[in-house]
């Protein structure tokens, strides 16, 4: 799969002012697919915003008016099944990420995966609660927390240590053999051990 990534001049910038803490969201360009398969592909800020913080920002590559506060088009998040976009920015080739819906309302981004098993992180959904939450969803399609708010603030974010925790509690896995592990092989570990439930 591919994802054409535009790179925009410097005149070009997101046409409507959020909360500060918000308008640092990169601007990431791709495409939607829909819950009845149709697409768009454009521009969105990764900010969720409009009544219950349940739509995304969009400006479509077809709008020949863009970069005006007008062309600002909201598309609420339950009608998206999954979306593909990577950031925009002066450079040829930027990693693609995946989004996806994991309840009636939240976009969540795809960190990991392999075949039915997802870990996704709140990335998108930052406004919903403070600190950057993850989960696992399994094949049964049930979301399971990695880590509770209370773990995020005694360990300041560190996200490694976390998720060595939720490796040894649910998989019963030594201690010893996740200390030198990084955030992606635990998160590797954690899809291959759930796989094995299968």
């Amino acid at each position: 799969m591919i994802v054409l990534v535009k790179t925009l001049s410097a005149q070009s910038a997101w046409p409507i002012i959020y909360y500060p803490s918000e308008n640092g969201r990169p601007l990431l360009h791709g495409y939607i697919i829909f819950n009845n398969n149709d697409t768009l592909r454009g521009f969105i800020k990764a900010i969720p915003y409009g009544p219950s913080r349940h739509y995304l920002p969009i400006i479509l590559d077809s709008d020949s008016n863009r970069w005006n506060p007008s062309s600002v088009k909201g598309i609420p998040t339950s009608n998206i099944r999954v979306m593909f976009f990577s950031k925009v920015g002066p450079f040829t080739k930027s990693p693609i990420y995946k989004y996806a819906r994991i309840d009636s309302n939240h976009i969540w981004q795809v960190v990991g995966e392999k075949g039915t098993v997802k870990v996704c992180e709140n990335s998108i959904n930052g406004s919903d609660s403070y600190g950057q939450k993850m989960v696992l969803i399994g094949h049964d399609g049930k979301t399971v927390k990695l880590y509770s708010f209370i773990s995020y603030i005694l360990h300041w974010g560190g996200r490694e240590k976390m998720l060595r925790n939720f490796i040894k509690r649910r998989y019963h896995v030594q201690q010893g053999q996740l200390t030198s592990k990084s955030g992606a092989d635990l998160i590797n570990i954690i899809l291959e051990k759930e796989s094995e439930k299968q």
